[in-house]
């Protein structure tokens, strides 16, 4: 008979009377005790965890889509109560649960948590760095990795709970793939081939119960750790679609997992430097700022706006929102979203993004701009300030003024700005509607590509005079 030690022990009872209404008595608590019991290995797993401190608390999951959850910082174990009422979900339980307290292992014992330190550290001197562009992909791939092992690892072991079960329920050692599986328990497929597999549940002839392509069962039809990677094709792999996790259940584990090292990237990365590029290779990563803003992205305020460039498409500026609170909650904030206020935060990382140049424009703008509306009275908002001065200085900034020597409003009704010197008068102007209405966000864009342009020239005028000195020095020989 399978033995709980005084530490476990304490766990489950402490459970009993802090989450279940009849407490010790409730046929709840008696079923934990059952499913705990019920698998030599899980039993043997959960006292080990408690023993060493990787288990100090059950808790309810209050999630709906979730069964059961690990918190490694807190070293609880959260289950979904409704698991509990009867046993006939006792072996999907014990999977969980089998599955979670890896999880604690892979932490405390298998490098995680140096890992993670590694990461952080790693974004921490990227952000602190002098650099003008701060690529992050390197840090986030490798906690990426680290999470990918994680969840396979972790499926591995729900398995081997479940074989041991089985084991134990048939009185046996060696089991057939078939007598492990029996009727099923939620998480067999990620085991098998799941065409056929699909087929068998489905009484088709054509049906069949065999391991999924590559794995390799034990004789006694566990599996080692050494079939991470198969594991980790079959569940951390999934498609959003099959996944299906998240508050809106249209998550992957990639876009689940990315939303706390975001968090912490944007924080770090607007701390030190706001003028410097947030670089992230959303491709590479397989991430979705959709989803992870749809699953709650924790920027620290909830009216923060984050910029950052996709090496996918570096020439567009995109934004990360914060969604884990406040009116956006778990929604995804488009750029374009008519109803999205642009905050004063947000606005001031747009214009510390800005090149040098066009950030001594706008200072300029801002001062001759304001003063000419009051001078002459003129009634503009707020937002019809910050989106005139914008608009303005993205065409001064395109049209090269070196800077702002008189701004009027002309009389074709365009707000104008110029320059002259000896050689050359340079004046830009937007018209006033347009440069009311116009948002300063699509501006900040205008700006970043005109920037962009403009090292697309310098680099042709390097390449041109490199030609030409190459064909000079072709001649002399």
């Amino acid at each position: 008979m399978n033995q709980i030690n005084p530490q476990l022990q304490k766990i489950l009872d402490d459970f009993a009377q802090n989450s279940l209404p009849n407490g010790k008595k409730s046929n709840e608590y008696r079923n934990l005790i059952a499913t705990v019991t019920a698998s030599p290995v899980l039993n043997e797993r959960l006292n080990t965890a408690a023993e060493k401190g990787y288990l100090d608390k059950l808790a309810v999951n209050k999630n709906p889509n979730a069964g059961a959850s690990y918190n490694a910082e807190e070293t609880r174990i959260s289950i979904n109560l409704s698991q509990l009422k009867n046993l006939t979900k006792q072996k999907s339980l014990i999977f969980q649960l089998g599955h979670e307290i890896q999880h604690g292992f892979f932490y405390y014992e298998q490098g995680h948590k140096e890992t993670e330190r590694r990461v952080l550290s790693e974004i921490d001197r990227i952000s602190e760095s002098d650099a003008k562009h701060k690529d992050y992909t390197g840090p986030a791939k490798t906690l990426q990795d680290a999470e990918r092992n994680d969840e396979a690892l972790a499926m591995i072991a729900g398995w081997n709970a479940v074989v041991s079960y089985e084991q134990k329920q048939q009185g046996k050692t060696k089991l057939s793939l078939q007598e492990i599986v029996g009727a099923g328990f939620g998480y067999e497929q990620y085991f098998l081939d799941e065409k056929l597999y699909y087929l068998y549940q489905n009484n088709d002839p054509k049906g069949k119960i065999i391991p999924a392509k590559g794995l390799k069962f034990n004789p006694d039809m566990t599996v080692s750790d050494s079939q991470k990677e198969i594991l980790a094709q079959t569940y951390y792999d999934q498609s959003p679609q099959k996944a299906r996790l998240g508050p809106h259940r249209e998550s992957d584990y990639r876009n689940i997992y990315a939303t706390r090292v975001i968090g912490y990237i944007v924080r770090k990365h607007y701390a030190h430097d706001p003028k410097a590029k947030l670089v992230i290779d959303m491709k590479e990563l397989g991430w979705d700022e959709y989803l992870i803003e749809s699953n709650g992205l924790d920027l620290g305020d909830e009216n923060y706006r984050g910029v950052y460039h996709d090496k996918s498409h570096p020439k567009t500026p995109q934004y990360f929102d914060h969604t884990i609170s406040g009116k956006n909650q778990f929604n995804h904030v488009p750029i374009t979203n008519p109803k999205f206020d642009t905050e004063k935060q947000a606005y001031s990382d747009f214009l510390k993004n800005m090149p040098e140049q066009a950030q001594k424009l706008h200072a300029q703008i801002t001062d001759k701009f304001t003063e000419f509306i009051k001078k002459h009275h003129l009634p503009y908002s707020e937002d019809s300030i910050q989106n005139s001065i914008t608009a303005l200085t993205a065409e001064a900034y395109a049209k090269k003024l070196p800077e702002i020597m008189a701004f009027n409003i002309t009389k074709d009704n365009c707000l104008g700005v110029m320059h002259k010197d000896n050689a050359f008068l340079r004046i830009a102007k937007v018209d006033v509607n347009e440069a009311m209405n116009i948002d300063s966000r699509e501006s900040f864009k205008d700006i970043l590509k005109t920037e962009q342009n403009f090292q697309l020239e310098a680099e042709q005028r390097e390449m041109e005079k490199q030609m030409n000195h190459s064909q000079s020095m072709g001649i002399v020989r």
